[in-house]
């Protein structure tokens, strides 16, 4: 895993402000590689979204371009938030969406961005709160075990989301 060290940047919303954000909050940033992040997300997508709902994820723009995983090929960089516009999956959203989120934060999360096309290991993400994740756009925080995703996408009509997988 490489260590990431945050500098300026510019986009449309510019998520490195998010990340300066949370490293200057104490925050241990780590950037995944690009292997770890593939196989992250192809986890992700299998574990979170069922079988018989895949296939309308992946026509739903929830990918984008085609990049081989092992013997198979997954999709990289659509939109995988797509799955709670579309209400593929069920989710609670807006201020609901941050209260679960708050009530969740632990020590340690992934965060999936989607503008600069890169994913992170936060560590020590607990002393932190939803309000943070305001100043970025197109993201997917999720927990190691899959069991929570909070996706925050940059249409101001949508989201944010928050996916809870309970255990039977």
């Amino acid at each position: 895993m490489q260590k990431i060290y945050i500098f300026g940047g510019y986009s449309m919303c510019d998520n490195n402000k998010l990340l300066r954000l949370l490293s200057h909050k104490g925050v241990e940033i780590d950037k995944l590689s690009s292997h770890e992040e593939e196989a992250y997300v192809h986890e992700w997508f299998n574990r979170v979204v069922p079988e018989d709902k895949q296939q309308a994820a992946m026509e739903l723009n929830c990918f984008g371009e085609n990049k081989p995983f092992g013997d198979s090929t997954i999709f990289m960089w659509g939109y995988l938030w797509h799955v709670f516009s579309f209400g593929l999956l069920d989710s609670v959203k807006e201020e609901d969406a941050k209260r679960e989120l708050n009530s969740i934060l632990k020590e340690e999360a992934i965060m999936l961005d989607y503008l600069n096309r890169d994913a992170y290991r936060l560590k020590g993400i607990s002393i932190v709160s939803a309000d943070v994740f305001d100043s970025g756009e197109d993201i997917l925080l999720t927990c190691n075990n899959y069991k929570w995703t909070y996706a925050k996408t940059h249409e101001p009509d949508l989201g944010p989301y928050f996916h809870y997988i309970r255990l039977l």
